[in-house]
């Protein structure tokens, strides 16, 4: 198996056993904000609600030299982009007991970025919406103030 096949099985595991703990113990919660905190240190990853109650941990072992911690750091955000929006996509955030919006947040020792918002049938995965967004608006007020 390789080593990024391994990585994510692993990374599905550790979302699964989320998924299992947040649908079973939330009761209309006021929760906002999942946590998915990846140390670079131990190769652990780790998520947390909004109250710091732990969900799920998993140690993340790459045998791929070739392989360094920001290719590593990217393919794991890519992985959680994919799984979650999976999950979101086959209604397993329909069990949840929690308000919307509510999103899943990826950080690190150098980045903290959405994952997937959810809000109703409404969903954003990434930050690419938002990318350039500031330059969009200014674009749009001149071309609006030249008319």
């Amino acid at each position: 198996m390789s080593s990024t096949s391994s990585l994510s099985e692993s990374i599905r595991f550790f979302l699964d056993r989320a998924i299992d703990k947040i649908t079973g113990n939330y009761s209309d919660e006021e929760i906002t904000d999942f946590y998915i905190h990846f140390d670079t240190d131990t190769n652990e990853l780790t998520m947390v609600d909004d109250n710091d109650l732990r969900l799920s941990k998993a140690t993340l072992v790459s045998e791929d030299e070739e392989l360094d911690m920001d290719s590593l750091k990217t393919f794991i955000k890519d992985i959680l982009r994919k799984e979650l929006s999976s999950l979101n996509t086959n209604k397993a955030f329909d069990q949840f007991n929690i308000f919307r919006p509510f999103s899943f947040v990826y950080e690190d020792d150098d980045t903290m970025e959405d994952i997937l918002i959810v809000d109703n049938s409404t969903f954003i995965i990434g930050d690419d919406l938002m990318k350039d967004l500031d330059d969009d608006l200014d674009s749009f007020f001149k071309k609006l103030m030249e008319e």
